[in-house]
Parts: C-alpha cells; sequence; structure tokens
C-alpha cells in the first residue's frame, strides 16, 4: 500500500490504512486467505465477512467497530 502524498510533499496515512496495511502484512505472513480470515472473524463475532470485505480492510476502505479491531487482533 502507498500512502498518501499531500500537496506540501508530507505522506500520511489515515488510521484505516494503517491498520488495513497491518492486516494484509499479518495475514499473508501466517499464510491465511482472505476468506478463512473471514471465517474466524464470523466465528468471534457470529457474523463471518466475506472476502471483500477483508480486502476493503486491507486497502484501507473499510471502518470498523471496536469488536472488529479486536476480533481481528485475536484472529492475526
Amino acid at each position: 500500500m502507498s500512502a498518501r502524498e499531500r500537496p506540501w510533499g508530507q505522506w500520511e496515512w489515515t488510521p484505516a490504512e494503517v491498520i488495513g496495511d497491518n492486516v494484509k502484512n499479518r495475514r499473508e505472513a501466517l499464510g491465511l486467505t482472505a476468506a478463512a480470515v473471514g471465517e474466524k472473524i464470523g466465528e468471534l463475532t457470529g457474523k463471518a465477512w466475506p472476502r471483500q470485505t477483508v480486502y476493503q480492510v486491507e486497502s484501507g476502505n473499510r471502518a470498523m467497530v471496536a469488536d472488529e479491531v479486536v476480533a481481528l487482533a485475536h484472529v492475526l
């Protein structure tokens, strides 16, 4: 993932992008597919994520509630 460049030349990541980048790096390091992460999220929250949701999180394009962040921490 690349950070976005601001007009004045500073690089800045949003919190969602930082979390997403960390999720993707950890998922890949563990050898998990996005579908597997989504299933594990479902085991903890009662509602599985489709792989597209995992990809949205990884790209920083999906907001999460605290319960989802905690579930991700346990899965990864």
